[in-house]
C-alpha cells in the first residue's frame, strides 16, 4: 500500500500543477480582455518582449469592443493577441480561444497565400490600408465572406498590426440575388421580341437588348437617337424622352421608327430612372413592333368605312324607293279614291262616303310618313361637304318633330370629312338627340363642333334628369344606341366619353381623327 501511494503522489502533484497553470492562463486572458493588466510578456524566436497597455488607450478599447465590425490585433508572424466580440462572433468561438492562434489558419487554405502577401506588404513594405476579400473558417457552418483591412499600429519595440474584418455576408447575398434577378431579366428580355434599353441623362444608350438588325448592342451603346434614326424621327423621340427627364412622368406612345431592317410602328414606353437621392439620372424603356397590329387596325377601319358607305348607299336606295315609288303609288291610290268618291256621291250611302274619307285621310298620313322616313334615311343635306350644315338641318327637324330646341355652335365650319365619317358622325349626333327627347325630359339641348389639334370634337349636352353612367353602359339593352356609337367610332379610330349624374344632366363628347383633304 505504501508503494502505491508513493507512485501516485508525483502524478497527482503534476496534475495539480497543470490545473493551476491553466487557471492562471485563463485568469490572465480574462484580465487582458477586461483591461486589468498594464503589460504582458510575449516569447518570440529572438527572445521575450513586454507589451504594455497604456491607460490612454482605454477609451479606444471600449470603442473597439462595441464596434459592429470584427477587429483583431496580430504580431508580424500572424499570431493573434486580441480580438473584439464581433470578430469572435463571426468565427463562432470564444475570444479566449483565438488568442495565440495564427490568423492565417482562420482563412481558407486556398486563400492563405494571398493573405500572406498582403501581410508581408504591411509588415515589410510598411503599407497600411491593404484590403482584400477572404473567407474565414468558423468553428461551425459555412465560411464567412469578409473584407480584411490591415493597418500598422505605431508602438515601441514590437510592431503590431490591426485587422478590421467587415462582414460581407449580406452584400454577397444581395449580389447573388441581384445576379439571379439580372439573369432572369436577361433571359426574359432576350426571349422577348421587344427592344429594351436604358439611356443616361444625356440620352446616350447605356445598354440595349434585342436591337433591330443590323444594329448590335456594341454599335448602339454610347450613341443617341440622333445618331441612329432619321432626323424627324430622332427629334420626336428625343422630345418625348426629354419630357420624361424634365417631368419625371412616364410616356407611352405609338411611334413610327426606321430601326435597322425593321421600319414600322412601335409601341414605345419611356420611364424615368431615379437614384437613391430622388434625382432623375436617365430613362429606361422598351419598344414593341406593332406594325402588324397597326396594319390590321387600318384594314378594319377600311372595312368599317366600306360598311358605312354601303349602308349609306342602301339607305339612299331605300329612300329613293320610298320617295319615287311608294309615295307615287300612294298618291295614285289617293287620287283614284277621290275620283271614285266624287263620281259616286249621289248613289253612295253616307256610311260608304265616311269610309272612303277615312281611307283618304289615312293615305294622306301614310304619304307624309313615307316622305319623312325618306328624308330621315338619307337627308339631302348629307350629300354636301359640311357636317355643320347637316347638324343645323337636324336641329330644325328636332324642333319641328319633337319640340326640342337645339342650340348649335361651330368654331370651324370648314372642317373636312370623308363621306363615310360625315354620315357616321351625323348618325351619332341624331341618336344622342333622340336619347335626350326620350329620356332627359327637357326641351333644350346643346351641340358644339370644333377642331382640337388633329381631332374633331363634337359635344352634345343637356340639363335633364341625368343617369348613372356605369349602370347604363353595362346594360346592352338600355345603352344600345351609345354602345353602337362607341363601337363604330372605335373602328374608325375615334372615341366617345359619357359624363352624367342623376339630376345633373348629361354630357357626351365624341372625338375622331381628322384626315387632310386631298385634291
Amino acid at each position: 500500500m505504501a508503494k502505491k501511494n508513493k507512485t501516485s503522489s508525483p502524478i497527482s502533484d503534476e496534475t495539480s500543477e497543470l490545473k493551476n497553470r491553466l487557471q492562471e492562463t485563463e485568469e490572465t486572458l480574462d484580465a487582458i480582455r477586461q483591461y486589468l493588466v498594464d503589460a504582458f510578456v510575449v516569447t518570440r524566436s529572438d527572445g521575450t518582449h513586454v507589451i504594455t497597455i497604456k491607460d490612454a488607450d482605454y477609451p479606444y478599447r471600449l470603442m473597439v469592443e462595441a464596434m459592429n465590425e470584427g477587429a483583431a490585433t496580430i504580431i508580424p508572424d500572424g499570431t493573434i493577441l486580441f480580438s473584439n466580440p464581433r470578430f469572435c462572433e463571426m468565427l463562432a468561438l470564444e475570444c479566449g480561444q483565438l488568442v495565440g492562434v495564427r490568423f492565417q489558419d482562420l482563412v481558407l487554405p486556398t486563400e492563405q497565400e494571398a493573405f500572406e502577401l498582403i501581410l508581408k506588404e504591411t509588415t515589410e513594405a510598411g503599407r497600411s490600408g491593404m484590403r482584400a476579400e477572404f473567407c474565414l473558417q468558423p468553428a461551425r457552418g459555412e465560411c464567412v465572406p469578409v473584407q480584411l483591412s490591415l493597418y500598422q499600429l505605431p508602438g515601441e519595440g514590437i510592431r503590431g498590426i490591426s485587422i478590421i474584418a467587415t462582414d460581407l455576408t449580406e452584400r454577397k447575398q444581395a449580389e447573388d440575388a441581384l445576379r439571379k434577378n439580372e439573369n432572369l431579366f436577361r433571359f426574359i428580355a432576350t426571349s422577348s421580341p421587344d427592344v429594351i434599353f436604358a439611356q443616361d441623362h444625356d440620352l446616350r444608350y447605356n445598354w440595349i437588348i434585342n436591337p433591330a438588325a443590323p444594329l448590335t448592342t456594341e454599335n448602339v451603346a454610347g450613341k443617341t437617337d440622333r445618331e441612329l434614326l432619321p432626323p424627324d424621327e430622332a427629334q420626336k423621340t428625343t422630345e418625348l424622352k426629354k419630357r420624361v427627364l424634365t417631368t419625371g412622368v412616364g410616356i407611352r406612345e405609338d411611334i413610327f421608327l426606321s430601326i435597322g431592317e425593321s421600319p414600322g410602328w412601335y409601341d414605345s414606353v419611356y420611364q424615368p430612372i431615379v437614384d437613391e437621392k430622388g434625382r432623375i439620372t436617365g430613362i429606361i424603356g422598351y419598344a414593341r413592333n406593332i406594325t402588324e397590329s397597326v396594319l390590321a387596325k387600318e384594314k378594319i377601319r377600311s372595312l368599317a368605312s366600306a360598311l358605312t358607305k354601303a349602308e349609306q348607299v342602301e339607305r339612299h336606295r331605300i329612300s329613293l324607293i320610298l320617295h319615287e315609288d311608294l309615295q307615287q303609288r300612294l298618291f295614285a291610290i289617293k287620287a283614284q279614291l277621290s275620283l271614285l268618291t266624287y263620281g259616286s256621291e249621289n248613289g253612295m250611302s253616307p256610311k260608304m262616303q265616311s269610309a272612303l274619307q277615312q281611307i283618304q285621310s289615312e293615305l294622306a298620313e301614310t304619304v307624309a310618313m313615307t316622305r319623312s322616313l325618306s328624308v330621315e334615311m338619307s337627308p339631302v343635306v348629307l350629300h354636301g361637304e359640311g357636317l355643320a350644315d347637316a347638324i343645323l338641318w337636324l336641329a330644325s327637324q328636332m324642333r319641328e318633330q319633337f319640340g326640342l330646341q337645339v342650340e348649335f355652335t361651330s368654331k370651324d365650319e370648314s372642317i373636312y370629312l370623308e363621306d363615310h365619317m360625315r354620315v357616321l358622325l351625323f348618325g351619332a349626333v341624331r341618336e344622342l338627340l333622340f336619347n335626350i327627347v326620350k329620356h332627359a325630359h327637357v326641351t333644350r339641348a346643346n351641340v358644339s363642333l370644333a377642331q382640337v389639334g388633329d381631332q374633331l370634337r363634337i359635344t352634345v349636352s343637356d340639363a335633364g334628369t341625368g343617369f348613372d353612367v356605369a349602370a347604363v353602359m353595362s346594360d346592352p339593352n338600355t345603352a344600345h344606341g351609345l354602345l353602337v356609337i362607341r363601337d363604330r367610332l372605335s373602328l374608325m379610330g375615334g372615341r366617345i366619353e359619357v359624363t352624367s349624374k342623376l339630376g345633373e344632366g348629361a354630357r357626351v363628347v365624341i372625338e375622331t381623327p381628322l384626315e387632310s383633304k386631298t385634291t
